[in-house]
């Protein structure tokens, strides 16, 4: 018996303008990707502006960096999926996505995006 998975993100009021005016296709896609940034960082959109717009305000620099390093981390883990790969040059780390069938997926999905 398959079980359901908790998304409480697709009831979100920012989740839902994101998707306004996609294909179903793009859709679905976006969501399956957000998915794993909500596991990831346990917030939905709304969640994230909240914290986004405090950690702009706040003085507390490990406050105002959060979402720099949960970016990083995410991109760590994806490294480590074979999604991006890594460039070091210097102090400055550079991601490219990966040749693999999913990154080609993500790829063709951010060229629709724009």
């Amino acid at each position: 018996m398959k079980r359901k998975v908790e998304r409480p993100y697709e009831k979100d009021e920012f989740f839902e303008k994101w998707l306004v005016g996609l294909s179903p296709r793009t859709k679905k896609n976006y969501a399956e990707e957000f998915n794993d940034w909500y596991v990831f960082t346990g917030m939905t959109s709304t969640e994230q502006i909240k914290k986004r717009m405090h950690d702009l305000t706040t003085e507390n620099l490990g406050e105002r960096q959060f979402f720099d390093e949960t970016t990083l981390r995410h991109l760590t883990l994806l490294e480590k999926e074979g999604m991006v790969i890594q460039r070091l040059s210097g102090k400055t780390r550079f991601f490219r996505l990966s040749n693999t069938l999913k990154a080609r997926a993500v790829m063709k999905l951010l060229e629709e995006w724009d």
